[in-house]
């Protein structure tokens, strides 16, 4: 599709009335910055979607998204990435496959900020991933699924991949559950493999929260059943090289007016029958990194008693922590 088919589609399908300074965002925005940025970010993705759609490499997909969307703040990612998703229909049938694997090769790259009531843009990349998964034949999703079968950096990306296939409600529900099934069956053989032998936060694997890959659905086994297969394995990995990034993982937050952090008792038990190891391990090694240091100041709050953002003593940060650990 060239360029001008390109727009002839998109004015044909009404897609335009999406930038409408009439839609109450828009109309908002129009008047607070004394032009319209969110015209100027769906022109921006437009030429985007061109340029995916002749290229249809996955490389040059990848650099795209480098050039438009990584290293702006945030809200702009945001944006931009939500103006994308609600083109998906623009992308060429022939660029599907391309645009899903750079997207699953840059997953990490995509903004992972909490918002209030939204998916981040992460979350959102990768529920469009899952979209356009969708979307591939048999034969090429098998393909895809062989490509990552050993991709243990990304296990809980699979888990929500998963998550999105399932309920994708816009596809017959006989594909879904077909598509499921099959990428369902490749995680779990993933997750036997770690249990085993795979370290999960060694520097080839680690991503924060990637842990959680390992769990299944709740309607497979009972949450006593997982908190001791996780207690298991996390008895097995932990040590005094990564103590801080297991604990890290064991964070909970919150977000309002400001970002509340703290470990609650139900997450702590899920990654260790008692606190001895990690006080232990962290008398080995004291934290001497900014994200160390407050990764331990959650820990010793928890150990105080602070459990719960509605605790007094809950430790608030006007800006949201970002962890390198």
């Amino acid at each position: 599709m060239d360029k001008t088919e390109f727009l002839s589609y998109y004015s044909k399908n009404k897609r335009i009335r999406y930038n409408s300074i009439y839609s109450a965002k828009y109309f908002e925005l129009y008047f607070a910055y004394g032009s319209n940025e969110f015209l100027q970010i769906s022109k921006n993705v437009d030429e985007a979607i061109i340029q995916i759609n002749e290229s249809n490499n996955v490389s040059d997909i990848c650099s795209i998204f480098r050039e438009n969307v990584f290293g702006f703040d945030p809200a702009y990612q945001q944006e931009w990435l939500s103006q994308f998703c609600n083109r998906e229909s623009m992308i060429d049938p022939k660029s599907v496959e391309s645009c899903a694997k750079a997207i699953y090769m840059e997953v990490y790259s995509f903004d992972d900020s909490q918002f209030f009531v939204m998916l981040n843009s992460k979350q959102l990349m990768i529920s469009f991933l899952a979209d356009l998964l969708l979307k591939f034949s048999e034969d090429r999703y098998n393909s895809f699924l062989e490509e990552i079968k050993c991709d243990y950096s990304k296990l809980n990306v699979i888990r929500s991949i998963i998550y999105w296939i399932k309920n994708n409600s816009n596809i017959p529900q006989e594909q879904r559950e077909h598509y499921k099934n099959k990428i369902d069956a490749v995680h779990k053989k993933m997750c036997d493999s770690v249990m085993k032998d795979i370290d999960l936060y060694d520097d080839d694997n680690y991503h924060q929260k990637n842990i959680f890959g390992l769990f299944n659905d709740k309607d497979e086994k009972t949450e006593g059943e997982k908190e001791e297969t996780i207690v298991d394995y996390i008895s097995s990995v932990v040590s005094c090289q990564n103590i801080y990034r297991i604990l890290g993982d064991t964070i909970n937050s919150s977000m309002g007016h400001n970002y509340s952090y703290y470990i609650s008792e139900k997450n702590l038990k899920l990654f260790f029958d008692n606190t001895q190891i990690i006080d232990d391990l962290i008398r080995e090694k004291e934290p001497k990194t900014e994200s160390e240091n407050f990764v331990y100041r959650v820990y010793d709050n928890y150990r105080n008693g602070c459990r719960s953002s509605m605790d007094e003593n809950v430790i608030v940060q006007n800006e949201e922590v970002k962890l390198f650990l």
